[in-house]
């Protein structure tokens, strides 16, 4: 299913440039029970930054527990673990990895996380607490 064919919502996530460290950017789907749903347009939009897509990686299982991000501290007993869902998406010209941010999670933090993780400019002036609890959640995947 192609983003042109897809009823829902446009498809949010960033990437960033080559080389971005940790992570690549980010996906913040509309709806978490409906994952499978946005997979399909997001390989699909991102085939036009990295190339035809050969290989799909999920890191986790299905029913595997994960953060709910809704809070802008991250528990101390979870800060060393990574619990956050990550794809990797092999392309024709780079591989990526990009951090799934939960549905439910708050607009702000979403979009900070989104921005943060793909190294792109912060758009507006952040309290520093939420960059800093952005920057411990992409850490922690």
């Amino acid at each position: 299913m192609t983003q042109a064919e897809y009823p829902g919502p446009p498809i949010r996530f960033t990437l960033g440039p080559r080389k971005t460290g940790r992570m690549n950017g980010a996906w913040w789907p509309q709806d978490d029970g409906f994952i499978a749903r946005e997979l399909s347009p997001l390989v699909e939009e991102l085939s036009g930054h990295i190339g035809g897509v050969s290989e799909v990686s999920l890191n986790w299982k299905a029913g595997s527990p994960r953060s709910s991000m809704r809070s802008a501290a991250m528990p101390p007993s979870l800060t060393n673990r990574p619990f956050h869902w990550v794809v990797t998406l092999r392309g024709e010209h780079r591989t990526v990895r990009i951090l799934m941010v939960p549905a439910r999670t708050n607009r702000s933090l979403a979009r900070l996380i989104m921005r943060l993780a793909a190294q792109m400019p912060l758009l507006d002036s952040p309290k520093e607490d939420e960059v800093s609890a952005a920057l411990r959640i992409i850490m922690a995947a």
